[in-house]
């Protein structure tokens, strides 16, 4: 004989088969019990084991990493950025596509399409078009000057209204592109065709604003003056700078200071005022002298200086921790040499 049980459990019901038998050997009657299934009521129909994973499973849904493009997509949004990109170049989807999959993955454009079908941008951004064609149209695109002199207006006005001190500086990068400004130059130390990618970075929050591409084969120096036109015709006021050692030269430390915009750069050991200075420092290694830079100590002497007919201040800046270092490395295998009066006197200049 057989009855049927509703056992309730949190808001579900599971119900079960109770069978009532004779068991022969302990001579007294015993119940098997059989698990039927889940009913949503008391008395009510139910699903067997089984059935319900096997509706569940005709609908099955792709799995996604979804936390990263997610999070991209929402400050993009909140900041206003899709909206300036939008205007500009159009095709948001795909270029929001690539920007994901280059900030979370940074490889080869051509994997974007397989890292697409895992990842929850293919939801976010459905008229993406990342085919490898496609790509290639849209970083052409992304080079026409006429579209990027427009981003970078709008971009400027939105996020550096007020903005007025830069860093600039520039590194080669190499390149494989068949490009008209590839030139053969030294990247990371070896010698390879590249490509110099000219940056400037607000100095308050050390945030890009804007770059260009510039030929392998053009020296920094040349380049500055250039970029603070361009700058200026983007619509961003600059009345303070801070230059790579690159930019240093004696035409732009003039144009520098004919348009009056305060700079801060590196002196090269090129320079015939550089030595200079360094001789008429003189003893620096006194208490009066020493700063605090991080966590190291340097000593530092500053004084009022004309150069290249303009008024300038130079600093002079010891650091003993390099100085030991240097020394060790001019000294090592010249103290057991035979050295001339003249070589001597070379040893001890530097």
């Amino acid at each position: 004989m057989s009855t049927i049980r509703y056992k309730k459990r949190y808001n579900k019901w599971y119900v079960y088969e109770l069978t009532q038998y004779w068991d022969k050997e302990l001579k007294k009657p015993r119940q098997k019990t059989k698990y039927l299934g889940v009913a949503e009521r008391n008395g009510g129909q139910y699903s067997k084991p089984g059935k319900r994973l096997a509706n569940m499973r005709t609908s099955e849904k792709a799995i996604l990493d979804c936390g990263d493009s997610y999070v991209i997509n929402e400050v993009s949004k909140k900041i206003g950025l899709s909206v300036i990109i939008e205007e500009v170049f159009g095709d948001l989807d795909s270029l929001m596509t690539l920007i994901c999959f280059q900030i979370t993955e940074g490889s080869a454009m051509y994997n974007c399409s397989t890292w697409l079908e895992d990842n929850i941008a293919k939801e976010l951004f459905p008229r993406a078009k990342v085919s490898s064609q496609k790509i290639s149209s849209l970083v052409k695109m992304l080079g026409r000057q006429d579209l990027q002199i427009k981003f970078f207006k709008n971009y400027i006005a939105k996020f550096f209204p007020n903005e007025q001190g830069v860093l600039i500086d520039s590194t080669a990068l190499s390149s494989a592109i068949n490009s008209p400004i590839n030139a053969l130059g030294y990247s990371g130390g070896i010698l390879t065709e590249n490509i110099t990618c000219l940056m400037l970075v607000d100095k308050k929050s050390k945030l890009p604003i804007y770059f260009r591409a510039v030929g392998g084969d053009i020296a920094d120096v040349s380049s500055l003056q250039t970029t603070v036109a361009e700058i200026r015709k983007l619509g961003l006021k600059t009345d303070s700078a801070i230059l790579d050692a690159g930019f240093c030269s004696k035409a732009n430390l003039q144009f520098m200071c004919q348009e009056k915009i305060d700079f801060i750069t590196r002196l090269p050991k090129s320079h015939k005022a550089f030595g200079e200075l360094v001789q008429e420092a003189g003893i620096m290694e006194e208490s009066r002298y020493a700063i605090r830079y991080g966590e190291r100590f340097v000593f530092i002497k500053s004084q009022k200086i004309t150069l290249y007919n303009n008024e300038l201040y130079a600093h002079v800046i010891l650091d003993p921790t390099k100085k030991s270092k240097d020394t060790s490395l001019i000294l090592k295998n010249r103290l057991d040499a035979e050295l001339t009066k003249k070589e001597r006197k070379e040893l001890d200049d530097k």
